[in-house]
């Protein structure tokens, strides 16, 4: 397992919300471009995460993201003893907080909680309403606002993963190609080549 010297993405980012600077603008973008790509790489081998949450990304020294907190996958015929297993509430789609099974489109939920994390450095999601209340408050239409340090695109983005309906949310290769269309557009105040001159996955 590859060493993640600077540890949860978290906690990095909880370090610097008093000193928030270009450079450190740029991570975050970079943050959210490498999660979606690691997060499609999981989607292709059929790996449901569950428990996506910026605690569960991990950074190497170069700030590279890792995502990592995702355990054995059930096998074909294994009961699912998910329904037996807190789930953390204010991360989780509403289906799962309903006991429905885990898809690629309830991760894409608990992605868009990730970059509300990463945009408003390190806070905890729902900061005044308790987990018991997250299932029907989602169900009323309550979203948070944007954080602090989003742009309408990226919150835009947000709210796409947040659509109720499981089936209107977008996958991950959608997610990762509009970021890298992002990274990439002439006189984008944001810097490309980073996630250009590797191939490296960003998973554990």
């Amino acid at each position: 397992m590859e060493y993640c010297e600077v540890g949860q993405m978290d906690k990095w980012l909880a370090q610097r919300r008093s000193q928030v600077t270009e450079q450190v603008m740029e991570d975050l973008f970079r943050f959210t471009l490498g999660i979606a790509k690691g997060m499609e790489y999981l989607t292709s081998k059929k790996v449901i995460h569950k428990r996506l949450a910026a605690r569960n990304v991990l950074l190497t020294s170069s700030l590279d993201t890792k995502v990592a907190g995702f355990g054995p996958q059930k096998k074909e015929g294994e009961e699912d003893e998910e329904k037996a297993t807190k789930i953390p509430a204010k991360w989780a789609a509403p289906e799962m907080l309903e006991e429905k099974p885990a898809t690629e489109k309830s991760d894409v939920w608990s992605y868009g909680i990730v970059l509300w994390e990463i945009f408003s450095m390190g806070q905890v999601p729902y900061p005044t309403i308790h987990s018991n209340e997250i299932g029907t408050r989602l169900r009323s239409g309550y979203r948070m606002d944007k954080p602090e340090f989003a742009d309408d695109t990226y919150y835009n983005l947000m709210k796409d993963c947040w659509q109720y309906k499981a089936s209107r949310r977008p996958t991950f290769g959608t997610i990762r190609a509009q970021l890298a269309k992002q990274f990439g557009s002439p006189g984008n105040r944001q810097s490309v080549g980073v996630y250009y001159n590797t191939n490296q996955l960003n998973v554990l």
